[in-house]
């Protein structure tokens, strides 16, 4: 049973392993309890309606258990086969096809029960390990950049900020707070290729489509059934570069001088949210309590003093170089207690502002003139995703005016002179480095501003 549990549970635990959101040892101990949960379960069942064997209840648990989770890699065709009927009409017949399951199961002689057991945890066991197996066999080593950076171009230090979630129309905090500083400032609207941090990295460090990514190991992407894509095998050839980030795992790349990845804030609880997915996976759905739990604005503020300090940790700061820095602002939630969206947003973009303000200064004083700022972002801001949680559910969905557009800010920051970077769009951001072509063939989003 601890098999179908995780094999229910596969996509979130990769996703889990791949960002960082939980140690691997919360995880397995969590799915363990699990398992002993469902088995106590059954075997209270089986006490409470005398049935003889405890394992036929087990083995009605496990089927059920199986049979979600191939309706979760087969749920579309399943839904169209069956477009006739509504969400409840859909579970009732699932639960009769299991109760026929488990009858039949019940009658088949001791041997034959036996060997299904073992094929249903070969084949549990199978659909878990195909993922990273497969990234493994196909991802293909790489170098990065795959450009050269030309040394007439070089800086002592280049600072490249990517900021979480900033609109190009809510940049105004930032540049006025560079601008106060005396720096030489340039603002510019560049195109981002999604709307989703997992689907717009990627494309900074491999030259593709990314819109049918997901984690399938903990340090590599499945992008749809075609290709897949390993950090691991990146190797790095920017001289000194220095990174610090989240969400990704940027650690895994081969021959960086620095490098830091912090936890990706996702709930207070693994327990809650192990069983959050089991509550999705059998009930097509979240409960309310697991929505109202996303993103803890305590958990999300740690994090960002994690990667604050090691971003000033990096040696960046004593021998220059390059570092990247993925920060987790001005991404809602915010501390404030009990606002909507916007005043949250806003917070968030003034706490931005006072890093890169911090940031600036720093270079100035290391550096003198010798050093360049870029600072853009991997997506605007999503009302459209804030707005479907609890948290932030009517009234509190409210934006005003200024926070939304289609594209995310490129700030160019300089102590002496205006620093010019001609890029279209953020996954070039690293092309700023030398004096490249920008690329033709990752597609650009020009999604609409949500209303």
């Amino acid at each position: 049973m601890l098999l179908v549990i995780i094999a229910n549970c596969a996509d979130w635990i990769w996703g889990t392993f791949y960002s960082r959101s939980f140690p691997v040892s919360d995880v397995v101990v969590v799915a363990v309890a699990f398992s002993a949960l469902l088995y106590a379960i059954c075997f209270s069942i089986a006490c409470f309606a005398r049935i003889r064997y405890v394992t036929l209840v087990v083995d009605f648990f496990t089927v059920t258990l199986l049979a979600l989770c191939v309706y979760g890699v087969l749920a579309p065709s399943v839904s169209m086969a069956f477009a006739f009927l509504d969400s409840l009409s859909k579970r009732v017949v699932f639960l009769l096809l299991c109760a026929v399951v488990f009858f039949v199961v019940a009658r088949l002689p001791f041997e034959t029960t036996r060997r299904l057991r073992a094929a249903t945890m070969t084949f549990a066991a199978i659909f878990i390990l195909f993922p990273p197996l497969y990234a493994r066999a196909f991802a293909q080593a790489q170098q990065f950049p795959q450009f050269k950076i030309e040394s007439s171009n070089a800086h002592q230090a280049v600072f490249i900020l990517m900021l979480d979630e900033l609109s190009f129309s809510a940049a105004g905090p930032l540049v006025k707070k560079v601008r106060d500083n005396a720096f030489q400032v340039k603002l510019t609207e560049v195109a981002t290729p999604g709307r989703d941090t997992i689907k717009v990295i990627p494309t900074f460090f491999f030259e593709d489509d990314f819109s049918k990514a997901r984690p399938c190991s903990s340090t590599a992407l499945c992008n749809g059934a075609s290709s897949a894509y390993d950090f691991a095998k990146i190797t790095n050839t920017v001289p000194n570069l220095n990174i610090v980030g989240f969400h990704h795992p940027y650690c895994a790349i081969q021959g960086l001088r620095y490098c830091f990845q912090s936890f990706s804030p996702y709930m207070n609880s693994s327990l809650v949210a192990f069983g959050c997915e089991l509550a999705r996976v059998a009930l097509r759905g979240l409960p309310l309590f697991c929505k109202e739990e996303i993103l803890p604005a305590a958990l999300a503020d740690s994090q960002r003093l994690q990667t604050e300090a090691a971003i000033l940790a990096a040696p960046f700061w004593q021998e220059g170089g390059v570092l990247y820095a993925h920060v987790l602002l001005p991404h809602p939630p915010s501390k404030l207690r009990g606002a909507n969206l916007g005043e949250e947003y806003r917070q968030n973009l003034e706490e931005a502002a006072n890093l890169v303000g911090k940031i600036s200064d720093m270079l100035k004083h290391r550096f003198g003139n010798d050093f360049r700022l870029l600072i853009t972002s991997d997506h605007p801001l999503r009302r459209e995703l804030w707005c479907g949680l609890p948290q932030y559910s009517g009234p509190r969905c409210e934006t005003g005016v200024g926070l939304e557009s289609d594209g995310v800010p490129l700030i160019t920051v300089a102590g002496d002179k205006v620093y010019e970077c001609d890029i279209s769009i953020n996954s070039d951001i690293f092309r700023c480095l030398g004096n490249e072509e920008p690329r033709a063939n990752v597609p650009i989003l020009r999604a609409k501003t949500a209303k």
